[in-house]
């Protein structure tokens, strides 16, 4: 996961910590071998929850993109948790999400003029 987030991040600080901080939420919680939605593993309100599916719907909204800055990535409703062999924690996106996920660097990269490469 370290050599993963440092070739993402660059070795900005700023971000490395927004990163650490979502993981350490994971550190204590129960996980088993499945996968499960990071908002699940998180145990928001019933409410929150059914609000939406970000990943079903066609452009992601101002608040999503928000989120997913502010969650540095994590955002709840995109990534799948689980706890593997050895207890070590496996993070993925979650299946049907690469669309929406595409969506929203784009429209970062263009709103802060980041080249892609």
């Amino acid at each position: 996961m370290k050599k993963l987030k440092d070739r993402l991040l660059g070795g900005s600080i700023i971000a490395s910590s927004l990163v650490d901080y979502e993981i350490s939420k994971l550190k204590n919680r129960v996980l088993s071998n499945e996968f499960k939605l990071y908002r699940d593993i998180l145990q928001q309100r019933t409410d929150e929850v059914e609000q939406k599916d970000l990943c079903s719907q066609g452009e992601p909204s101002e608040e999503d993109i928000r989120n997913f800055i502010a969650h540095a990535g994590f955002h709840t409703h995109v990534i799948e948790a689980r706890r593997v062999d050895g207890g070590d924690i496996e993070i993925r996106l979650r299946g049907n999400c690469s669309n929406v996920l595409d969506k929203i660097l784009a429209k970062i990269a263009n709103r802060y003029s980041i080249a892609s490469s």
